[in-house]
């Protein structure tokens, strides 16, 4: 399925953003929290996306 794709693509280019966003929500969607900061880390967090998506992992 699609999780599968996302995976194969962060693999494939692990420095492009729009892959690691992908699997950062991927990674959410499976309250995978540690990889999902990891690929958060990489995505560009200058879109609405990541900023929303990378604040809700933030503790206090």
């Amino acid at each position: 399925g699609f999780v599968n794709v996302f995976d194969i693509a962060v693999r494939m280019y692990p420095t492009d953003a729009v892959a690691n966003l992908n699997a950062g929500a991927v990674a959410l969607s499976q309250k995978d929290l540690n990889a999902a900061v990891k690929f958060m880390e990489k995505a560009d967090h200058n879109t609405a996306e990541v900023h929303q998506q990378y604040r809700s992992l933030q503790f206090p």
